[in-house]
């Protein structure tokens, strides 16, 4: 019979049937993929293939010559892998013994040449004795599939010593018993059967393998599932594999030449089939729960949180452009960092597994810890530098009180004097924030100056006044009316008589933040914009006021704004933020 490919239809017995995924074989998908996923945030395997869902039932054996009956004893992955393997060496055994005995002659005397080609293949045959007894041994006797492996092997053992008997005696050759003969369709049907094992062995030896190895794993989480899933799907290929093999079965004598052992090598696979589910599908259910998102509720604001904390972080250059947010995140920073060690950890499983959600949420963690390095080294920068440039802050501005004063120039206290202040208490709000071991002497310094400030504006009260001019107005937005109208009814509320003689706004437009802010233990979000509407006064008949308020519009709760007054209500006013009417525009 010349080999050949029969149609593999769906099987009669088969009640799970089953589409292909891939034309690929089981050998190969399982193999490149290790078992064991590494341990860490796992960043950069591939992304796992799509399969088709694995069937969970096996489809019954047709024929009641290879019905599998109820097993005394459960194979565990290995020795199934035995079974299946003296399975494999009897099949060969058998051929070679077949080839043996055909060689005899139907009558007449055995020719020389004929004897010594026909020892050669029973020589053969005898060749594969000692590795089906080195398995066999191996296995336990009272399992029902080793036993009857274990019947066919004495059945040929028996056949190669009456082989042996013929050619030893070298009398007229009778045909060696070998069951009732094929039709030639049955031939056919035999020839199948024994493409289906092939299939089915092709199948069930990597599983086998790969079971052997699930079986040794304590935490079935630390497995791939995409190993495990192949194999669960490659079990189901040998399953429907098992099924065309049946529809073989069914066409054959139980005790036809060669159907014995071609049912005993079908049931040895199954039986290897079996075990290996029997490992694989409680495996399978533990990672399939594991990678699937509703286990994890808290997923989404996990991440949202990741994030914002990596854009938090993610611009150092916020230490020199905007100290005072730079300072308030510092403040985070201890918290921000325990809370994604935390998501790291409690997803560390999740994200191993690489699924495309986990592998979002492993790329969102290992981004963060590298922005959050980053800013980290940035602040060591900062906080070796910070002392020098305050320094020269400080001695700048006490160079241009003294200035002021001794030259009598009014205009230093609304120009270079409050912006170089301004500067100086942004670093020292930094430099605290970043734990800088001089504080407490910037402190004190700061302290100083502004007692030395409070002095010099006194002397210079009137002259500070006179030079006051209309607060810059740079705004131009939509929302103007809007915002000055809010300051004016924060104003009414405060001082029900005041008079509006004009309002400015400095910045050209809101100032926005977004961050998360850790109180008690409870992280807060922030999505918040900023603007200052500063309102003139009239505070006598010869004096305004300058009244700054903060609005905060709060992104969280539908854009609402709210306003708060920069200086308190009884607060008394100094020279910066009172002018002349005749100054008013």
């Amino acid at each position: 019979m010349h080999a050949h490919h029969p149609d593999p239809r769906t099987p009669r017995a088969a009640t799970l049937p089953h589409r292909l995924a891939t034309r690929r074989s089981a050998a190969r998908r399982l193999a490149p993929r290790a078992l064991l996923l590494a341990g860490g945030v796992a960043l950069a395997l591939a992304a796992p293939t799509s399969s088709a869902r694995a069937a969970t039932t096996a489809p019954a054996i047709a024929h009641a010559a290879i019905a599998a009956p109820a097993t005394s004893v459960d194979l565990d992955a290995a020795q199934a892998k035995l079974l299946s393997e003296a399975a494999t060496h009897l099949k060969n055994l058998r051929v070679n013994l077949k080839l043996a005995v055909d060689t005899l002659p139907k009558r007449g005397t055995l020719s020389a040449s004929k004897k010594k080609l026909a020892q050669l293949r029973l020589d053969s045959a005898k060749g594969a004795v000692p590795a089906v007894e080195e398995r066999l041994a191996k296995l336990p006797a009272d399992d029902a599939q080793v036993a009857a492996v274990q019947a066919d092997f004495d059945a040929a053992k028996q056949s190669i010593a009456e082989v042996q008997a013929v050619l030893d005696g070298g009398e007229p050759a009778q045909p060696v018993a070998a069951g009732t003969r094929l039709d030639y369709l049955q031939e056919k049907a035999l020839s199948d059967l024994r493409f289906f094992i092939q299939e089915v062995q092709r199948r069930s030896q990597p599983v086998a393998q790969i079971a052997a190895q699930v079986q040794q794993v304590a935490d079935k989480e630390t497995l791939d599932h995409r190993v495990v899933q192949q194999a669960m799907n490659t079990i189901a290929e040998a399953r429907a594999k098992v099924g065309n093999a049946n529809d073989r079965v069914v066409d054959l004598p139980a005790d036809g030449t060669g159907v014995p052992e071609a049912v005993a090598a079908l049931q040895a696979e199954v039986a290897s089939l079996d075990a290996s589910e029997r490992i694989l599908a409680p495996a399978h259910a533990t990672l399939t729960a594991l990678i699937d998102p509703a286990r994890y509720p808290q997923l989404d604001a996990d991440l949202e949180r990741l994030s914002e904390f990596t854009r938090m972080f993610g611009n150092p250059q916020l230490l020199q452009t905007d100290r005072a947010r730079a300072a308030e995140i510092v403040g985070q920073a201890n918290a921000a960092h325990a809370e994604a060690t935390r998501i790291a950890t409690e997803y560390l499983k999740f994200i191993n597994q690489q699924t495309e959600l986990s592998k979002r949420l492993g790329g969102n963690v290992t981004y963060f810890f590298e922005k959050y390095g980053a800013f980290g080294e940035a602040v060591a920068t900062e906080r070796a530098n910070l002392p020098a440039s305050m320094d020269a802050d400080f001695a700048s501005v006490e160079g241009l009180v003294q200035q002021a004063v001794a030259e009598r120039k009014p205009a230093f206290f609304t120009g270079g004097i409050p912006q170089q202040l301004g500067w100086i208490e942004d670093k020292l709000a930094l430099y605290r924030a970043i734990g800088g071991e001089r504080v407490a002497a910037y402190d004190e310094r700061m302290a100083a100056l502004e007692t030395s400030l409070d002095e010099a504006q006194a002397a210079l009260l009137e002259d500070i006044i006179a030079s006051n001019r209309m607060p810059q107005d740079g705004y131009q937005g939509a929302e103007r009316d809007r915002v000055v109208q809010l300051a004016k009814t924060e104003l009414a509320r405060e001082f029900p008589d005041a008079e509006v003689l004009a309002a400015a706004i400095p910045s050209q437009d809101w100032k926005r933040e977004t961050l998360w802010r850790n109180q008690t233990g409870d992280w807060y979000k922030i999505d918040r914009s900023k603007l200052q509407v500063q309102l003139v006064v009239k505070r006598d008949d010869r004096l305004a006021e300058v009244r700054p308020y903060n609005l905060w519009k709060d992104h969280l709760q539908g854009d609402a704004i709210n306003v708060f007054p920069f200086y308190a209500a009884d607060e008394e006013l100094g020279a910066r933020a009172l002018m002349l009417l005749e100054n008013v525009r």
